[in-house]
């Protein structure tokens, strides 16, 4: 658990900061999964981070497998909006793509 929590990103990084740079410099948009910190809670999460280097949301892995159980869930399926229409992030066992759509998700990553 101490590895998780050494390799654990905080939303306001550096290392997240460098992604937010990198979409801004390339002009890119970038889904880049990671493992997450907020506090003393650990998640399997993914960012989208938009071509001029916002945050569109963090997306935290809601439906957790036996090898996941050193994390903790997520408890919402957003859906961001983004200058392709309304967005949405999964992660492996998350695929609920109908939930997605019926918020309006018009495009659906998978950073898997």
């Amino acid at each position: 658990m101490e590895r998780l929590r050494a390799a654990a990103q905080a939303p306001d990084s550096p290392y997240l900061q460098r992604v937010a740079e990198v979409a801004r410099q390339g002009a890119l948009a970038i889904c880049l999964g990671f493992t997450s910190r907020e506090g003393d809670t650990i998640r399997n999460s993914a960012g989208l981070w938009l071509a001029d280097g916002t945050l569109a949301g963090l997306y935290h892995k809601t439906h957790l497998q036996s090898h996941d159980l050193q994390y903790t869930a997520g408890d919402s399926l957003p859906v961001f909006a983004t200058p392709w229409g309304p967005l949405g992030v999964m992660i492996c066992a998350d695929r609920r793509s109908r939930c997605l759509c019926l918020q309006g998700a018009r495009l659906i990553l998978n950073p898997t």
